[in-house]
């Protein structure tokens, strides 16, 4: 009770600081008055000027409980709450009025006298300047005919502008001021008005006087009627009202009465049926339209159905009410207007009823008047439309129909129909019935002959049309029984057993394609599962059940072991199609036959043939030999095609027969049942276990059998004393285990139709074995002609037969050897690098992929001028110590932590990073020999590890190139070619192949480089790399000398001697590639310019030779003096002998 009046009493609180911060202006609806002056007012006492401090005292102890309870919380002081009051007291400004003057209340009287309206208006105002306070005020086209004041002080009029007006007041103080107004009245054609523009006042009140009896006012704005200052006096019409603040009222009026003569009232309607059916219900829109022809319309009567319910009645007309009479022939709602319509009004009814399940009229008065829609009564004439629309489940008959025409509204689609009237007495019947859907179907039915049963697979696509449908039946065959059914839109299915029926019950109505799939067997008959040959009246099928058309394919397959024929002649609505264009496919079936149809009942006779078991089997069988015993693995894969079996026979050597052990070899074989070893013959070397499986296997069964026996040591005394000491010869005949033909009773059997094997033997390197085959058809093959096993082992032996008289056995002769010491520690790459320069100094860095059985330390060996840097093991850390002594003049031993968590045979990475002193290069000589060491890892009997590969990278500046490198060293050939900026190719562009090759665990090692790169590889052990180099630029100089020289010697030799000299040259080349290819290579690359030149100079000389050869010089011709000698055929002279 404390804490809720503590509660209340800090709210209170609150309130009241809200109340004293909110500005005065907020809650006024006018400004207050301001002081005029302060000898004309009193002075107000000083208690009401100081403000009053409520102050609420609240237990300190409680004050956390109090403030919590509150959402929003302010703590403060009392001393800054005093302050915060100040500031916001301070802060207040009185607002300054727009005009010194204000007008409280209007009033107007206004008489209507002929075309002009006489109008009093009284106004009180309030002045609140002392002098001269104005008022400014509008009538706008009213004239001012005189103004009055009562009192002594008179107030002035003065005209400011086009109907605005400023009213003067002489001292402060209240004015009650009279004003004669005339305002000319309008004419219009809905009668006079009077409007009239007034100043908004507070407080307006209107008051109205016509010189006529019984008119109709209507005044605006909105308004109350308040009763008038005199009463009207005869003949007169007076209303007076009360308005807001307004700054116009217009006064309209009307006779209340018609002046015109009553006449019979003439009406037509046009009516708008809209008549609709969806779910069950007839709903009906009626929109009347009245056109009043003559006199005035304040009743309706309007016809409805005695099934139909009315739901609303409206309007476009003010209603006073309607109400419901109940008639022999329907319904009659009677409507009483608010006000008569003599010119239009529209009139909207709705209504419904249930669907009835025959036919129905929908609209129309009949002969005996029974209404059957909704009609207006006792009018002139009706005529109208009718709309008839229904669901997409519905279709529509009409069964009759009289006084309608049909008409096209160029609207919405079929499911509306349209008419038109002139005559409520006509007829229209319909019947409504359901949309039967329309279902059409695709369906493939597969029937699959199996070993025990006949499987059963339909997949039905339908295409339902018109109408969606909530369930599906099917029609299935006797004793089907039902594994799935598998739809997308499926709810649940029920099976009914009895009558072989199913029904697929949908999650909602569903139109468009569906997909459904059944699946099922049905049990074969006791034939088909004795006989070898049975026949079946027809192939089952799932039938559909209301289905209109239906186009199928019936699809039979069969296991390997089963045929299927049919009788062409019997097949009865059905026709044979190909099997290639068959979708379905199955791994362990075939497609045998295929037909077609589209009508049932469809029959299709068929006789099952079963084909006899065929069985193969093959052998594949490893033997390890090893120093503990020889080890057999034998895999047993039987093939078995057409009809199963579930018993399998294998014979095993009787001597281990008691240590085999027979499994599966793979997931895809049946598992055993049962397995046991069948009594033989004692003189038999062969005992037969028999294995039963779980289920018969048709296709591949494979078995895994395991054995292990011991080898038998040879006679002592066949062997020497030298021979016992350097090995133990060992002898053993293994039988290899061979697969068996099915039997059960000496008539009921099955051979096997092929028995075939390989075999591959797998040595110890410890031991040598020598085998021998023997068996019919044994022979030895080459391990990589393995087809089954593996392609490595000692030996290899396929044979395409196991005979009963010979079986296959393989003779062994084993010898064990002492066990050779084995490397220790191998080094399988080694990429070594050398940064070589002017300077004495060679950098050097060593990355080893090591293989050892060291543990603790790993001997390195490193030349004797050797500074170590650094050393990494797999990218970490380690400190390289001194070791021995070393044997060998100018090495060092060192020796490095090799402890790791790697086991002994994987291998690890080794970086060594050193400084040593070499031999500078050159660079006043033409050429030049150098001379690299490589590091060594010591065995721990200081003999050098096996080096399986090393390369070696050398950089070294551009002016110098390496032409030779000795053995076992060679130039890594990757890619060879002839720079024309360089010569003969470096290799920088592939350290980072180099060392990906190595391992790349350098990690953050920084090692500087310079100059060009030169890779060299060596397989095995290369401890020094010696190489020769050039001076390229001199080099290059004496060669372009030397050609120059041979140019101006053989300048004036003939062309034949130039190109015998440039061929022996060449020949002289080629064969220099063969032994020296990158001497000959930098030879012919430092002779560019030479051969330039050369070709140059020679082909100046022949083109000046060519000149002088095609241009001879001219030579003057002289005049011969003798004359020739006579002609033998000459004529002779006159005269002369012949």
């Amino acid at each position: 009770m404390n804490a809720r009046l503590c509660l209340n009493s800090v709210l209170i609180c609150f309130s009241m600081l809200a109340v004293m911060f909110a500005s005065p202006a907020l809650g006024q609806d006018e400004p207050p008055v301001p002081v005029v002056d302060p000898a004309a007012v009193e002075d107000p006492p000083a208690e009401a000027a100081r403000p009053v401090d409520h102050l609420i005292y609240i237990p300190y102890d409680r004050l956390s409980d109090v403030i919590d309870r509150l959402k929003s919380k302010v703590v403060l002081s009392y001393e800054e709450y005093l302050e915060l009051v100040k500031q916001a007291q301070g802060n207040q400004t009185p607002h300054k009025l727009d005009n010194p003057a204000i007008l409280s209340t209007a009033s107007y009287s206004a008489v209507v006298n002929g075309e002009v309206a006489e109008i009093t208006a009284v106004l009180k105002c309030r002045a609140l300047k002392d002098r001269w306070a104005s008022l400014p005020i509008s009538f706008a086209d009213a004239a001012v005919g005189e103004v009055s004041t009562d009192g002594e002080n008179k107030v002035l009029l003065r005209g400011t502008g086009e109907g605005t007006y400023e009213i003067l007041f002489p001292k402060a103080g209240d004015y009650t001021i009279t004003m004669k107004l005339l305002k000319r009245i309008t004419q219009s054609p809905g009668g006079p008005s009077l409007e009239l523009k007034v100043p908004p006042v507070g407080i307006t009140t209107f008051e109205l006087s016509i010189p006529k009896s019984n008119q109709k006012i209507s005044i605006s704005p909105r308004h109350i009627e308040i009763p008038p200052t005199q009463p009207a006096a005869e003949n007169r019409s007076t209303i007076a009202v009360s308005l807001g603040a307004t700054k116009s009222i217009t006064a309209t009026w009307v006779p209340d009465m018609s002046d015109r003569p009553e006449m019979d009232l003439l009406t037509t309607v046009s009516n708008q049926l809209q008549i609709s059916i969806a779910d069950g219900l007839i709903h009906t829109e009626a929109k009347l339209e009245y056109r009043v022809l003559r006199g005035e319309l304040d009743r309706l009567r309007i016809a409805v159905p005695k099934e139909h319910r009315i739901l609303d009645v409206t309007s476009s007309a003010r209603l006073e009410g309607w109400t419901v009479e109940q008639e022999d022939r329907g319904q009659i709602i009677n409507i009483k207007m608010l006000s008569a319509v003599d010119s239009s009004c529209t009139v909207e009814i709705h209504t419904e009823r249930s669907l009835p399940d025959g036919p129905i009229t929908l609209a129309g008065i009949g002969e005996d008047k029974a209404v059957h829609g909704v009609h207006s009564l006792d009018v002139t004439r009706e005529q109208g439309q009718i709309r008839l629309t229904h669901g997409d489940e519905l279709t529509v008959v009409v069964e009759e129909q009289a006084g309608l025409v049909r008409t096209d509204l160029g609207e919405k689609g079929a499911a509306q129909l349209a008419y038109r009237y002139f005559s409520p007495s006509f007829s229209f019947v319909a019947r409504f019935e359901p949309v039967q859907p329309i279902l059409d179907l695709k369906h493939d039915n597969l029937v699959i002959f199996r070993e025990q049963r006949i499987e059963l697979t339909s997949q039905l696509e339908y295409t339902i049309r018109k109408a969606g449908v909530f369930q599906l039946q099917l029609k299935l065959p006797a004793d089907f029984e039902l594994l799935g059914v598998n739809c997308p839109q499926m709810s649940e299915f029920q099976h009914e057993k009895a009558s072989n029926s199913l029904t697929v019950v949908l999650k909602e109505r569903t139109q468009g394609t569906l997909s459904i799939q059944v699946r099922g067997y049905i049990p074969p008959p006791q034939q088909y599962m004795e006989a070898d040959a049975s026949s079946l009246d027809n192939l089952p099928q799932i039938e559909p059940v209301g289905i209109r058309q239906e186009e199928g394919r019936i699809i039979a397959y069969t296991i390997e072991a089963i045929e299927l024929a049919a009788n062409e002649d019997q097949v009865k609505n059905a026709q044979p199609i190909p099997v290639n264009g068959i979708p379905y496919k199955s791994s362990d079936t075939q497609v045998r036959a295929a037909w077609k149809f589209q009508t049932r009942p469809v029959e299709i006779p068929v006789r099952i043939i079963r084909r006899p078991t065929r069985l193969t089997a093959q052998t594949y069988s490893t033997i390890q030999v090893q120093p503990s015993g020889i080890q057999v693995t034998a895999y047993l894969d039987f093939l078995v095609q057409y009809a199963g079996i579930d018993q399998f026979r294998i014979a095993v050597p009787k001597e281990f027969s008691d240590q085999i052990e027979i499994e599966i070899a793979d997931k895809n074989s049946v598992p055993i049942q049962q397995k046991s070893p069948q009594a033989s013959d004692e003189e038999s070397p062969w005992v037969i276990w028999n294995i039963q499986t779980q289920r018969p296997v048709t296709g591949r069964q494979r078995f895994k059998m395991t054995y292990d026996l011991s080898l038998k040591t040879g006679e002592a005394g066949d062997a020497t004393e030298e021979e016992e000491e350097s090995a133990a010869e060992l002898s053993e005949s293994l039988l290899i285990p061979k697969p068996l033909g099915w039997e059960r009773g000496a008539e009921d059997r099955i051979d096997l139709t092929r028995s075939t094997g390989e075999i591959v033997i797998q040595t110890d390197p410890a031991l040598s074995v020598a085998v021998k085959g023997m068996g019919t058809g044994i022979e030895p093959i080459d391990v990589r002609e393995l087809t089954m096993l593996p392609q490595q082992g000692h030996q290899a032996f396929r044979y395409p037969v196991q005979s009963d008289d010979d079986p296959i056995r393989l003779e062994l002769q084993v010898s064990r050897f002492e066990v050779a010491e084995v490397v220790s520690t191998v080094v399988s790459k080694m990429l070594s690098e050398y940064v070589l320069g002017t300077s004495a100094d060679l950098a050097v860095r060593s990355q080893m992929q090591i293989q050892s059985s060291q543990r603790q330390r790993l001997i390195v060996q490193l030349p004797e001028s050797a500074q170590p840097m650094m050393v990494l093991l797999d990218g970490e850390t380690r400190q390289l110590q001194k070791g021995e002594k070393s044997t060998e003049t100018g090495w060092t031993n060192y020796v490095v932590n090799v402890s790791r968590s790697k086991n002994s045979d994987e291998s690890f990475t080794l970086t060594l990073q050193y400084l040593m002193k070499a031999s500078p290069l050159s660079e006043s000589t033409l050429r030049g020999a150098v001379e690299f060491s490589v590091p060594r890892v010591l065995n721990p009997g200081q003999n050098s590890a096996v080096v399986q590969e090393s390369r070696c990278i050398v950089w070294m500046p551009r002016t110098f190139i390496p032409i030779r490198v000795s053995s076992p060293y060679e130039r890594w050939q990757r890619y060879s070619q002839i720079s024309f900026e360089y010569g003969v190719s470096d290799d920088t562009y592939s350290q980072d192949d180099q060392h990906q090759w190595a391992g790349n665990s350098m990690g953050a090692v920084n090692f500087p480089t310079e100059g060009l790169a030169y890779t060299f590889v060596a397989v095995g052990s290369g401890e020094t790399l010696q190489l020769t180099y050039w001076n390229r630029h001199y080099v290059t100089a004496l060669m372009t000398v030397l050609l120059l020289v041979l140019a101006f010697v053989l300048l004036k030799t003939s062309w034949e001697n130039k190109i015998l000299v440039v061929l022996a040259v060449i020949a002289a080349l080629a064969a220099g590639l063969q032994f020296a290819p990158e001497v000959i290579k930098q030879l012919v690359y430092s002779a560019r310019y030479g051969i330039v030149f050369v070709a140059g100079i020679w082909i100046v000389r022949g083109l000046f030779q060519i000149r002088s050869c095609c241009f001879p010089k001219s030579e003057e011709l002289t005049q011969l003096d003798e004359t020739p000698p006579e002609s033998i055929h000459d004529d002779p002279a006159p005269g002369g002998d012949v």
